[in-house]
């Protein structure tokens, strides 16, 4: 245990050191640049994160001979796994109707009919297959191919799975407070964190690649099994560390700012910027 709190330690420390470097060593800030496509990203991998977690405690319920979830239906914490793919949608809906409006409506259509299955406590596997292929396809129709191949993208993408709300960091969080479905959004956010680094790591070091693959390692300990069935006892904040850390190396990875609160100046005077072009288009 003694060792474990040093390596914490230290890592605490690292991110503290790793967050006071200025932004400007950096040449891209895909927060700033690509502010709406960001979120559109992290809304649709949400989006089919909660479809990872859904069937993550499917197959845990199957295998638990004397679990009558699958007869009851889902308790309160994995229902609100799916009560969260309205907000999701909304940030990248808007985008969808306008180019795709039949992709737009399958997609409502689909989270309906999951959330009415799960609700009636019937089998959802077929909704989860459907609704995941009209995922994958928002993503090609919202997010252009040139940012889905960016690894500044993609690593600002990583950056939302790992501190945003349904990430990494959180689901361990909450997972101490009683939260047993953000426990396993949080190991499902994980999952997804590797695959895309997994996309990125071919422009790493091979120092940046064990760095990071350190911290996911370490990561995979802090949350070894998908599902829980009891809160965690333990400190709430050890998964955000080695998430600092590993974002850390990510800026050196893909030459970009990923950090967007390091400058708070910056980020104040973004936001208005950001909001006047959307509120033009809302009154238009």
């Amino acid at each position: 245990m003694a060792s474990k709190r040093g390596l914490l330690a230290a890592l605490i420390a690292a991110a503290f050191l790793l967050v006071s470097v200025a932004s400007a060593q950096y040449s891209r800030a895909p927060f700033f640049e690509h502010t709406l496509e960001v979120s559109q990203a992290y809304g649709i991998h949400l989006s089919q994160q909660r479809l990872d977690a859904l069937e993550l405690v499917d197959e845990y319920a199957e295998e638990d001979e004397d679990d009558e979830e699958e007869e009851e239906g889902l308790d309160d914490d994995y229902l609100e796994i799916v009560e969260g793919f309205e907000a999701d949608l909304a940030r990248y809906v808007g985008t969808l109707r306008a180019a795709d409006p039949d992709l737009a409506a399958d997609i409502e259509e689909a989270i309906e009919e999951l959330e009415e299955a799960i609700e009636a406590g019937e089998d959802y596997d077929d909704q989860l297959v459907a609704l995941r292929v009209f995922l994958d396809a928002a993503y090609d129709v919202v997010i252009p191919a040139e940012l889905r191949s960016d690894p500044a993208f993609v690593a600002a993408v990583i950056v939302e799975l790992s501190m945003g709300e349904g990430g990494v960091g959180e689901g361990y969080e909450e997972a101490v407070e009683g939260e047993l479905g953000a426990y396993t959004m949080g190991y499902a956010a994980l999952e997804r964190v590797g695959a895309l680094w997994a996309d990125i790591a071919g422009g790493a070091t091979e120092q940046q690649r064990a760095d990071v693959e350190e911290m996911l390692e370490f990561l995979a300990t802090v949350s070894p099994v998908p599902v829980i069935d009891e809160p965690i006892v333990g400190n709430p904040e050890e998964a955000e560390a080695p998430v600092q850390r590993m974002i850390g190396v990510l800026e050196t990875v893909v030459d970009a700012e990923l950090f967007p609160g390091r400058d708070l100046a910056a980020l104040a005077a973004h936001l208005p910027e950001e909001l006047a072009g959307y509120c033009e288009m809302y009154d238009a």
